[in-house]
């Protein structure tokens, strides 16, 4: 199978315009408003951020100096925030409807980005989550939305906040407390997997005090991404950091004042994530959740209601996860290019076939 660390195939698109003056370009004759945002890795090593219509097509795309990671989209869809790859310590804003270089942020010393981050409810602020290395201590930045410019900083409550989501009620985040303690000095080596405390919890943005906190079942399961759907269920995606054949939970789903659900797969499929996995998506209508496993070259699903496994499809090292706007049920983006189509185990097709392109680990829409 093809992995993303093996092999990153061209992006011919890039070659032919790399004289252009500006590094942030619109393709011509590509009508319509971006619905998908991706990062993106070329074979000369370049990364790549891009915007794509419904159908896969790619409208916007610029070069970066470092690979990104995730997305936040504001709530109207206007802006973008590209987040570097930990322990990257820069972040792109840009907008959906021009074609201006993107302004860049950086994070402040002592401090970087783990990839992902999310707007308030009206847009004027931006939370980035990120690490305070030297004090083994996660942080989630405030941000002005428009000039960029830190307003404050609140605590993660715990060790490597990957992923950092605003809930429906618009008043508190989730944070994916992911318990690795990391150092830039050491590049990405773990520090603490003997003594890692990974944590789901629920932070008040006005006061920065947890409202809420669970535990996966075991130390090494360190949490890392998240969905949050419309009635405020949480989906959980989990890489374990012990022996790859322990039989440990990856998936999991949370509501506010429940236990922890977990989800465990029988042993074939189990054995088959290979204890790592990149994003998690529930579909509302039918709360069945999707989620990749790239190591494993597999997209598995969920029944969200009940934490039971409900199947599984092959697929060349998948990374993205999103809602298909259509309402067929998933899009999942491969490093060999693709865009799936899928609505479960049963069903796949492939909606665009960009052979040039190598995705990165994330899918996102304006919605998630």
């Amino acid at each position: 199978m093809v992995n993303r660390r093996q092999v990153i195939l061209g992006m011919g698109v890039l070659a032919a315009t790399s004289a252009l003056p500006l590094w942030w370009y619109a393709r011509a004759g590509r009508p319509g408003r971006p619905v998908f945002f991706s990062a993106a890795d070329n074979d000369q090593g370049e990364h790549t951020i891009a915007m794509l219509d419904a159908a896969g097509r790619t409208l916007q795309q610029a070069r970066v100096p470092q690979r990104a990671h995730s997305v936040a989209v504001s709530p109207d869809g206007a802006r973008v925030v590209y987040f570097a790859r930990r322990p990257g310590r820069e972040a792109w804003c840009l907008s959906t409807d021009s074609a201006h270089p993107p302004r860049q942020i950086h994070s402040q010393p002592g401090r970087h980005f783990f990839g992902h981050g999310c707007f308030s409810a009206d847009g004027r602020r931006l939370f980035t989550a990120e690490n305070d290395y030297d004090q083994a201590r996660g942080v989630i930045v405030e941000r002005d939305a428009d000039t960029l410019e830190i307003r404050r900083e609140l605590s993660s409550h715990g060790v490597g906040p990957h992923d950092v989501r605003l809930m429906p009620d618009g008043q508190t985040l989730v944070v994916a407390n992911g318990g690795i303690e990391t150092h830039p000095d050491v590049a990405r080596e773990k520090l603490n997997l003997d003594t890692m405390q990974p944590a789901l919890t629920y932070i008040d943005i006005a006061t920065g005090k947890v409202v809420e906190q669970v535990k996966p079942p075991h130390h090494q399961l360190s949490i890392r991404h998240l969905w949050v759907a419309p009635d405020g269920q949480v989906g959980v995606a989990m890489q374990y950091q012990g022996p790859v054949l322990d039989r440990q939970p990856l998936v999991a789903f949370h509501r506010r004042g429940e236990p922890l659900r977990t989800a465990l797969a029988p042993i074939a499929p189990q054995r088959g994530m290979r204890g790592y996995t990149a994003s998690i998506c529930i579909d509302p209508a039918t709360r069945l959740a999707a989620v990749t496993c790239p190591r494993g070259n597999l997209v598995t699903f969920w029944h969200s209601e009940t934490a039971e496994f409900a199947g599984r499809i092959e697929a060349a090292d998948p990374g993205g996860a999103n809602l298909d706007p259509s309402g067929q049920g998933f899009i999942v983006t491969t490093s060999t290019g693709q865009l799936l189509r899928t609505a479960g185990p049963d069903s796949q097709s492939i909606l665009a076939a960009l052979p040039a392109h190598h995705w990165d680990n994330h899918l996102v829409t304006a919605a998630g």
